[in-house]
């Protein structure tokens, strides 16, 4: 492979830095491992391949199961023996600072009244992290737009503090 050929290929199209734990999509395009990670987690749409556009869905299931291209990594690391260190380096600091939380959206349901004509219920909409650590959240989470149904007033709801929590009655 030639050198010229090498140096066009050499950077990661997200970070613009040289290829570090390189992974190649179905559509033959290549990007760092953590880069590629990053841009699954944080794509809100369908996922696309930032450069063709082809449908990358596939690689959400398997976001943490992706494999270094090792043909490309152990080339990258030798012909670039320098500037790889410096980047294993860089993914590694950057892999100390992720910080990985479960999030659990849900509800609770208390019966309150039933009688021939009318049963009431109140229900609980919950938003805390799988250790319930409610002091912890407000660093991660700012507020929560709540939609109602038109018929609860207010039909929207903001909560901007811990615990993220709305309860109301219904039928």
């Amino acid at each position: 492979m030639s050198h010229d050929v090498l140096e066009t290929y050499r950077n990661c199209p997200f970070c613009l830095k040289l290829l570090f734990e390189p992974v190649s999509t179905l559509c033959g395009h290549t990007f760092c491992l953590l880069c590629l990670q990053h841009f699954i987690l944080t794509s809100n749409h369908v996922l696309r391949c930032p450069i063709c556009r082809e449908d990358l869905t596939y690689l959400r299931s398997n976001s943490n199961h992706l494999k270094a291209n090792s043909i490309l990594h152990n080339l990258f690391r030798h012909v670039y023996e320098k500037e790889y260190e410096i980047r294993r380096n860089e993914t590694e600091n950057e892999r100390k600072n992720i910080i990985k939380k479960r999030l659990i959206i849900g509800n609770t349901h208390q019966l309150l009244l039933r009688d021939s004509d009318h049963t009431r219920h109140e229900w609980t909409l919950f938003i805390k992290f799988e250790n319930d650590d409610q002091n912890e959240i407000t660093q991660f989470i700012k507020q929560i737009i709540i939609n109602l149904h038109p018929t609860f007033r207010p039909s929207q709801i903001i909560l901007d503090k811990a615990p993220f929590r709305l309860t109301r009655i219904g039928w």
